[in-house]
């Protein structure tokens, strides 16, 4: 099962099930929306739909430590009338193929800050990023011993990664 590294999650609102519009990625690369009585059940709905593909247990932990609304206990009520629904989104970010990214986004990558992985993981991940793009430039300079060097490393990591964190 693939990690999720980062994620947004979007209060949609209360909207008739024939007036949804849908839900985009964005910035993201996957998106998912939940639909329920109360916000809590449209974010166990929107779970739910990740739980097959995806190890949600550290995204579920972190929304329910950072949103006080879905704790578990958190009662609201249940809305009156016909078709209508809380709607809650979330965008997310799994561990993206290091191999296949340009020298631009490897270099993005090594800034970035992932609220999912814990420090080693980021480290690694960020270790790997790195070393690859240590290993391009070597490359495009014509230093090819080096970049082997270099390649060799990402190996090693590669080879050390947690299962969740492979590509």
């Amino acid at each position: 099962m693939q990690r999720i590294i980062r994620y947004e999650l979007v209060d949609l609102g209360l909207d008739r099930a024939s007036c949804f519009l849908g839900f985009g990625a964005g910035k993201f690369s996957e998106a998912a929306h939940g639909m329920g009585a109360t916000p809590c059940e449209a974010l166990a709905d929107c779970l739910a739909q990740l739980a097959s593909e995806f190890e949600i247990e550290a995204l579920e932990t972190h929304i329910r430590e950072t949103y006080p609304e879905f704790r578990a206990g958190a009662r609201a009520s249940p809305i009156e009338g016909e078709a209508m629904h809380y709607y809650i989104g979330i965008r997310w970010d799994t561990v993206p193929n290091l191999d296949g990214m340009n020298l631009d986004d490897l270099d993005e990558l090594v800034k970035a800050g992932h609220s999912l992985l814990t420090r080693r993981d980021r480290a690694a991940l960020r270790a790997y990023a790195h070393n690859k793009a240590t290993a391009m430039r070597c490359r495009a300079s014509g230093n090819v011993a080096r970049a082997l060097a270099f390649e060799a490393e990402c190996d090693r990591i590669y080879n050390h990664l947690p299962q969740g964190l492979k590509w």
